[in-house]
């Protein structure tokens, strides 16, 4: 018995350095082909670590290596932390996600006032897309949304709109009062000492840009005609819930292990959060509270991206497999790269096909 134990705790250890070595090597193969300056990799199953590693610069400028607390831009996944923010209020009786979104918004047309937070939240809502680059704050976004019509009934189609999230955010602070960067730390980031995540409250003045001080940010870069530029993308106060959250694969791992010890928020509450929440009709959809699920090779996976390309999450939940890539070049290539990372630790999946 005790040569068998050790033999299969060798084959584990083997097993496990494999892994790894793959790991590194599909990163480092992908960062040259795709022109990516740096990234980093976490993957958690059943509550713990198993892989977590950096690879190249966060800033080219200044030659500095990634690190492990390194704060990456998450763009749209930011969306996975407002899901897990409207489940944890939902779950403590702070509101319902089924609540009609007029016990909460005044000046909102009549046929809008039974949008409900879940609808918001799942992309189900029919509000139009306005574009983010035109407003610089929360009213005169929501006053621009208004101004349209519906695109469709709610609940009958889902549509991937981030205007939704911006009447998350109004509803979220006539709830507690507080903007939504001090909601997200007082009920999420700090009861779980997610220390390197949030905004860097960046304001758009006009000639001069200012924003807060991010320890260790991670510059972005785009590639064209064989060199790197400056990329950064803009995120308004009024668009946080929809982007603009830095966040580091510590942090985001420590996020992964608390969704699968089911206790800070609970099984019931997840399946809500990754969805999918039913269309009118049962109609089949693919969204839940910010993440998007489907059936990806025989298995049930929850994701989000951003960027695009800057960040892919994926999470198998009924495995407790999660797998993090986050990157600093924007644009020019699918996020595929937690699916790629994701063979070497679910059995039987095989690398899809990427888009051109």
């Amino acid at each position: 018995m005790k040569n068998f134990l050790s033999l299969l705790l060798s084959l584990l250890v083997i097993f496990s350095a494999k892994s790894q070595d793959q790991t590194d090597l599909f990163m480092d193969s992908v960062m040259q082909v795709q022109k990516i300056p740096g990234a980093a990799v976490v993957v958690v199953k059943n509550g713990e670590i198993i892989k977590k590693a950096t690879y190249g610069l966060a800033n080219l400028e200044w030659q500095i290596p990634l690190k492990e607390s390194s704060p990456f831009q998450l763009a749209s996944v930011t969306k996975i932390y407002t899901g897990l923010l409207l489940g944890k209020m939902h779950q403590d009786g702070l509101l319902s996600v089924n609540d009609p979104i007029g016990l909460y918004l005044d000046s909102i047309p009549e046929n809008w006032k039974n949008i409900t937070i879940r609808q918001l939240a799942s992309h189900q809502s029919g509000i139009r897309m306005i574009p983010l680059e035109n407003f610089h704050e929360l009213e005169a976004a929501l006053k621009a949304a208004i101004e349209g019509d519906l695109e469709y009934e709610p609940g009958t189609k889902e549509y991937y709109v981030s205007t939704d999230y911006a009447f998350l955010n109004k509803i979220l602070q006539k709830v507690t009062g507080k903007s939504f960067p001090d909601v997200m730390n007082d009920i999420l980031l700090e009861p779980l000492g997610l220390f390197q995540t949030g905004f860097d409250q960046l304001k758009d003045g006009g000639l001069f840009r200012t924003s807060q001080l991010v320890k260790g940010r991670v510059s972005v870069y785009g590639w064209d005609s064989g060199d790197y530029y400056n990329s950064d993308m803009r995120f308004p106060d009024w668009f946080y819930p929809a982007g603009g959250i830095y966040s580091s694969i510590i942090d985001l791992g420590k996020v992964m292990q608390i969704l699968d010890n089911e206790e800070f928020i609970t099984k019931e509450i997840q399946d809500m959060i990754f969805g999918p929440n039913p269309l009118k009709g049962n109609v089949t959809s693919n969204f839940g509270l910010g993440w998007i699920t489907e059936d990806y090779q025989g298995h049930k996976m929850t994701w989000h991206s951003g960027g695009p390309a800057l960040a892919d999450l994926i999470r198998f939940p009924d495995l407790k497999i999660s797998i993090i890539v986050l990157t600093n070049r924007r644009g020019g290539f699918y996020p595929f790269l937690a699916r790629g990372v994701a063979r070497y630790f679910v059995d039987g999946l095989v690398m899809p096909e990427i888009p051109k």
